[in-house]
């Protein structure tokens, strides 16, 4: 690519998208990211954990009253997250979040697009991975990426 290779061999693309993928996963914003996640959505899926027992153990759906009792009684008595903390949390989330990062690179939809620019490109230290949004505004937030979220990743000072 810098040497004005593009469009790249499909090979060579997927290798672009898997480093792309890394750049906005790898990063302590999105490990935070995904622990504060992770704190917010343990009483949920512990609740649709529940539910999912209540219906195997009877044999049958549950009703939309009785799943919704049961939903709320169970988020109400979901045990702390901490209890499940897994000592490579920290390992599995930027491998987890890789693969949906993959499957957002390679979406038909996305086209992976090279800037050259005459002067450096300004490069941030932490994920060099900056995410224009639909309003217009650019974040270094953690991958919530829609179908139209624009991604700028500089490759050197000069190729954006």
């Amino acid at each position: 690519m810098r040497s004005g290779t593009w469009p790249l061999a499909p090979e060579r693309l997927q290798v672009l998208r898997r480093a792309l993928a890394w750049q906005l996963v790898r990063t302590q914003m999105f490990r935070s990211w995904n622990a504060q996640v992770g704190a917010y959505l343990a009483p949920v899926v512990w609740a649709h954990e529940i539910i999912s027992l209540y219906q195997r153990r009877l044999g049958r759906m549950l009703t939309d009253e009785e799943g919704v009792a049961v939903f709320w009684d169970a988020y109400h008595r979901a045990p702390d997250p901490q209890l499940f903390n897994d000592d490579r949390w920290h390992l599995r989330a930027p491998i987890q979040g890789l693969s949906f990062a993959m499957d957002y690179l390679e979406a038909p939809e996305r086209h992976l697009i090279l800037v050259r620019a005459e002067t450096p490109c300004l490069i941030l230290g932490d994920t060099g991975v900056v995410i224009r949004r639909t309003s217009g505004t650019y974040s270094i937030a953690p991958p919530l990426l829609g179908a139209v979220t624009e991604l700028f990743a500089p490759l050197s000072p000069r190729i954006c």
